[in-house]
């Protein structure tokens, strides 16, 4: 008598869930539409699944945002260092700040276009105020030197 346990006494039928699940699994892209599993999706900043490629997309231009937004404020906070250094200047660090801060802007920004294209209409400004902070730095550290010359 074949026992319920017994292996050789059950017989396989195949099913059709499988295919009938896989079908189910697959969700488009939030960005690119792509259909993908669920093991081949994340999740965006915005709370969209998205395909791995979309999100690498997404995280990298994140990223060069951060970059540009940093020129930014690097070339904001040289000019505003010049202007406080004609003021407060302990030992020559406002001057130092202002002149590496906005060196770096002067030679960072130039060097990538794909940053002018994420300024926009800030870019003239923040080249100008980067110039201006390095040619205030500069000055603040000629009055500096007079001062500590002929004091």
């Amino acid at each position: 008598m074949d026992s319920p346990l017994d292996p050789a006494a059950t017989t396989h039928v195949p099913s059709a869930a499988p295919a009938y699940r896989s079908a189910i699994d697959r969700v488009p892209c939030g960005y690119c539409g792509i259909a993908a599993t669920a093991h081949e999706l994340t999740f965006s900043e915005a709370g969209e699944r998205v395909c791995l490629a979309c999100a690498s997309r997404e995280k990298i231009s994140g990223t060069e945002l951060r970059v540009a937004n940093t020129f930014i404020v690097a070339a904001y906070c040289a000019l505003c260092a010049a202007a406080l250094g004609l003021v407060y200047n302990p030992f020559g660090l406002m001057s130092f700040l202002a002149i590496s801060g906005g060196t770096s802007v002067l030679l960072g920004l130039p060097r990538e276009p794909k940053y002018r294209a994420f300024l926009g209409k800030q870019y003239l400004p923040v080249m100008v105020s980067a110039g201006l902070g390095v040619l205030g730095g500069a000055l603040d550290a000629v009055l500096l030197l007079l001062q500590w010359l002929f004091l």
